[in-house]
């Protein structure tokens, strides 16, 4: 049931190593050479001043939008006052309004002076 070096066999070795505890690196951890590691390096710089660009812009139009919303704010609050202004005229006016005879009461009102005027024919000398 064992494998090479002692080891059972259904044991995999890290990748890097040769089995017998030894590294297949150079010594000092410096890796295999890998001749697109620039390019690549460079691909990520190029995409991190893209994104900067587009976090810059974002943050000037941020700031764009909460200068509307401040000014928005302003004016929802005018729009309240004057809304209260225009209720209070409301109530003002619906006063007023229900002060007025109605339909009823004026026809009684003609009635009573047509009749009064009938009644003054007979009673003047």
């Amino acid at each position: 049931m064992s494998g090479r070096g002692g080891q059972p066999s259904n044991i995999i070795g890290f990748p890097g190593t040769d089995g017998r505890g030894g590294s297949s690196f150079p010594p000092g951890g410096g890796g295999p050479y890998d001749p697109t590691m620039e390019a690549r390096v460079a691909a990520l710089e190029a995409s991190l001043g893209r994104i900067e660009l587009a976090v810059n812009t974002s943050a000037q139009l941020l700031a764009g939008v909460q200068k509307d919303l401040g000014d928005l704010k302003k004016d929802v609050s005018d729009v309240r006052k004057e809304l209260t202004e225009q209720g209070k005229a409301l109530s003002r006016l619906d006063g007023r309004v229900g002060a007025l005879p109605t339909t009823l009461q004026m026809i009684g009102f003609v009635l009573a002076v047509l009749a009064l005027a009938g009644l003054g024919r007979y009673l003047a000398p």
